[in-house]
């Protein structure tokens, strides 16, 4: 009993020191706000993608285990062919709850659902072609992604585009490191052109 008790605070003491840290790198860039360095955003178009996936609301370290479990458990059947991606519905970061969708990006004939080891069931829909997508790579630990989301936005609202949609991120095929300084990720933001001027 007092096993399991330690287990669980371990898991708690965790999950509020990944919260603590999403909140520096957010006071940080609060802190630069005007010193950022422009970062080496892509713009580019982006077609319709079938999505084997399921939806849930979770912190912000439960993106980070969804990447883990996608990346480490692709079925037999989806070897070769998919690609892990996650969509963000969260039209604000809230670290305690946001609205994510996570699984793979599949050719069009790939199965309609599909349950995992687990139990939980993902289901294929067509993710919609986006014209303009401003586009980031990410290098390294996935609790750094919230750095890497700020540099684009700032990106974006400088240059006088405006967040058109949800957010995605995949990661990059073949990059699947032990060490996760190397992991790489692209992040995705659908955009327009706003009224403002960029700057």
């Amino acid at each position: 009993m007092l096993i399991l008790r330690k287990a669980q605070i371990e898991q708690t003491v965790r999950e509020e020191m990944a919260r603590l840290h999403a909140v520096e790198i957010r006071l940080q860039q609060i802190e630069n706000d005007g010193q950022v360095h422009e970062p080496d955003v892509v713009l580019k178009s982006i077609p319709a993608q079938s999505f084997l996936a399921l939806r849930e609301t979770v912190p912000v370290e439960g993106i980070r285990r969804f990447e883990r479990k996608f990346s480490t458990t692709v079925p037999a059947s989806l070897s070769h062919i998919s690609q892990v991606a996650i969509v963000v519905h969260s039209p604000n970061f809230d670290p305690e709850a946001l609205d994510v969708e996570a699984g793979y990006l599949v050719p069009d004939d790939a199965p309609r659902s599909l349950t995992l080891p687990d139990g939980q069931v993902l289901t294929r829909r067509t993710l919609p072609a986006i014209e303009t997508m401003a586009t980031l790579m990410h290098m390294g630990p996935a609790d750094e992604l919230v750095r890497s989301y700020g540099a684009l936005g700032t990106w974006i609202e400088r240059h006088g585009w405006q967040i058109s949609g949800a957010g995605r991120h995949t990661l990059v095929p073949l990059s699947q490191p032990e060490d996760e300084s190397e992991t790489m990720v692209e992040l995705q933001l659908p955009v327009n052109k706003g009224t403002l001027s960029p700057a």
